[in-house]
């Protein structure tokens, strides 16, 4: 079992380096066919700066994008040439980056996207883009932290279970990677208000029993906290030097905007390792 197509988001933002080479060494894990998608497209969210009506400064805008999209795809290719890496696809697409990557998404294992950079990212991009990747996408989402990641990814993960249908999806979609982790710990983090999960208890030995039968050995660690979950979960993984962290992405659509759990935003806001999450 892996990860046999991985998509990577290409755009000129400063970590992409880090981004594509994080991608690059699971293909070669996995042995697996890297896709670097750069959408060239203008956005196509309301009120966003670059949601520009058909006019000669759109044209110049598009040139404008077309450019970066082909610098995305040089980086992609030069890490790529570097590490080896002889399976990939470099794809530059003429359509707005939400609706690129969503229908790109469906025929890739695995995806790989960047932290919003609040001090840099457009109001609404910030609202919108990665929430929409990681709700939409329908694969599992790897989101990679702006502030910078050590590599390799996976080596010590976290697998935040709560027993809901999201944590339960995140599991399967993180197994190729528990397989390879040299740790793996069963986060169970109680809250004091009784079980969250409204199917039955949270049992973190059945768990780790279904991992132990895919050749994953897990311990499992209970936590309760008084504060926000995913303050505690991104607090403990720096307190064990973490480097990888699985969660479902609990979250739904209201009214065209992706609202997402409290859990999940905070960790999407604040997080300083990667995240894999699934929705």
């Amino acid at each position: 079992m892996g990860y046999k197509s991985i998509l990577v988001h290409l755009d000129n933002s400063e970590t992409l380096n880090e981004r594509v080479g994080v991608a690059v060494s699971l293909a070669q894990q996995h042995q697996a066919h890297l896709i670097g998608l750069a959408p060239s497209g203008q956005s196509r969210i309301p009120g966003d700066a670059y949601f520009e009506p058909a006019t000669r400064l759109a044209t110049a805008l598009q040139e404008q994008r077309d450019e970066a999209a082909q610098l995305a795809v040089d980086q992609f290719n030069e890490v790529a040439k570097q590490a080896g890496l002889s399976s990939i696809e470099p794809r530059i697409v003429g359509n707005d980056p939400i609706s690129t990557l969503l229908q790109h998404a469906r025929y890739s294992d695995l995806v790989v996207i960047g932290q919003t950079d609040f001090s840099r990212e457009r109001p609404s991009m910030r609202a919108g883009f990665v929430e929409q990747i990681v709700l939409g996408a329908g694969k599992p989402v790897l989101l990679i932290p702006y502030a910078g990641v050590t590599q390799p990814v996976g080596r010590k993960v976290i697998l935040c279970w709560d027993a809901s249908r999201e944590a339960a999806r995140a599991v399967d979609a993180a197994l190729p990677m528990l397989v390879a982790a040299d740790e793996v710990e069963i986060l169970i983090i109680n809250t004091g208000g009784g079980d969250d999960n409204p199917d039955g208890p949270t049992s973190g030995q059945d768990l780790a029993q279904f991992l132990a039968r895919h050749e994953v050995k897990a311990k499992v660690r209970e936590m309760t906290t008084t504060i926000d979950v995913g303050n505690t979960v991104l607090s403990h993984a720096a307190d064990i030097g973490a480097d990888l962290i699985v969660m479902g992405g609990y979250g739904h659509s209201r009214l065209r905007e992706w609202v997402m759990g409290g859990a999940t935003r905070m960790v999407l806001d604040t997080m300083t390792v990667p995240v894999l999450m699934a929705h």
